[in-house]
């Protein structure tokens, strides 16, 4: 980590070494390629310019350095012997930095440990048990239990949690600041983000910034999506940004046959299909048929009765590996719209599952905050 400071604080102060040369004269090429597509654009009387990809290049361009840096160091660290504090310090960091909705595991031989991170939302399960012949992890309980680790001896390691050796580690908060503050390019740059991260505009802004760029990464390159849709909050914020995100696709094909006489290959139209599951005259059928209409989009409705779900329990017990009715019924809900999907040959679909777990959605979560009880929700 200190080499990682030194190296850094060597390429962005000194501005007279041949890297930084090289890396403005990068920023400057992706400038003159802007200016490029934008002349382009006059000359075929057409105002639409997508210049996302050199905003990004040029947004990341720094972080990319780091990474660079950080690998290096990285290298570096693992000639000699690693410390506990060492190791965990730098899987903390390659989950937030490279894995945000990953799980990664480090193993060192020369020490013996092991130190396995689940992402700090809990995107993805991760698992961990032991018998009296062995301690594995595994995202599925089913690849537990066939190594025969009972369901008893099965954990769920936390969100954010690592376990280090098979001991549950949790991150305090000045060690997630300490590692955000290397993504940051001088002391002025993390000393406002330490006095301005809890503003609520500050998150306001990211959370938009983030829920458009992750719907948006989801989509590239994809013609035909799907979206589980219940006519709720969280489903029509979906469907609305994936509706803006196909209307930018049309503007700019359009403005390719008309200005330029033919279609670039990478712009692709984006066919969005909702899929409703609900029994007739349920509220999610109701309020999915109204917003679909009120959005121009078109709408599938599975109409689900009590032999469909008996005929299905038992696959999506299988896949959801949980007894739990709640959780049951989520899963019978995905499980159905998802079959529909593959018949409809769609290969992606995005829901609004989580939301709720992230802001606080959930009835339970108010009466443990009038009670001042937050704390338990850990154990929820």
């Amino acid at each position: 980590i200190k080499l990682t400071k030194e190296i850094k604080k060597y390429i962005f102060s000194k501005k007279d070494t041949e890297f930084y040369i090289s890396h403005q004269e990068f920023k400057n090429s992706l400038n003159l390629i802007n200016e490029y597509f934008k002349k382009i654009a006059k000359s075929n009387h057409t105002d639409i310019v997508d210049d996302s990809l050199i905003k990004n290049k040029t947004k990341y361009l720094d972080n990319y350095v780091l990474n660079a840096i950080v690998n290096h160091a990285n290298y570096m660290q693992r000639q000699s012997k690693i410390s506990e504090d060492e190791m965990i310090h730098n899987i903390i960091y390659k989950n937030y930095k490279n894995t945000k909705t990953r799980n990664i595991y480090v193993f060192d031989s020369k020490t013996n440990n092991l130190a396995v991170c689940r992402d700090s939302i809990g995107v993805k399960p991760l698992f961990y048990g032991k018998n009296k012949n062995l301690d594995a992890f595994a995202s599925e309980r089913k690849a537990l239990w066939r190594i025969g680790i009972s369901d008893d001896d099965i954990h769920d390691l936390k969100p954010g949690s690592i376990l280090y050796n098979f001991k549950e580690i949790d991150l305090e908060d000045n060690l997630i600041d300490r590692i955000f503050a290397f993504d940051l390019n001088s002391k002025d740059d993390y000393n406002s983000y330490s006095s301005d991260k809890d503003s609520y505009d500050v998150y306001k802004d990211l959370l938009i910034e983030d829920l458009n760029e992750a719907v948006f990464k989801r989509v590239e390159n994809i013609t035909d999506i799907g979206l589980i849709f219940s006519g709720g909050v969280d489903s029509t914020i979906l469907a609305v940004i994936l509706k803006d995100i196909a209307c930018r696709r049309q503007r700019k094909m359009d403005s390719f046959n008309e200005n330029l006489g033919y279609l670039d290959a990478d712009v692709k139209p984006l066919n969005i299909t909702l899929y409703s599951v609900g029994v007739e005259e349920s509220p999610d059928i109701k309020f999915s048929r109204m917003i679909a209409e009120d959005l121009n989009l078109p709408l599938k409705t599975i109409i689900i009765d009590g032999e469909i779900v008996g005929a299905n329990v038992e696959n999506v017990l299988r896949a959801i590996e949980d007894d739990n009715v709640m959780k049951l019924g989520v899963g019978m809900t995905v499980y159905l719209a998802a079959r529909e999907m593959k018949k409809d040959g769609i290969r992606v679909a995005l829901s609004g599952q989580g939301a709720d777990e992230l802001f606080g959605g959930y009835n339970r979560y108010l009466k443990h905050f009038e009670s001042s009880s937050l704390s338990c929700l850990q154990a929820c």
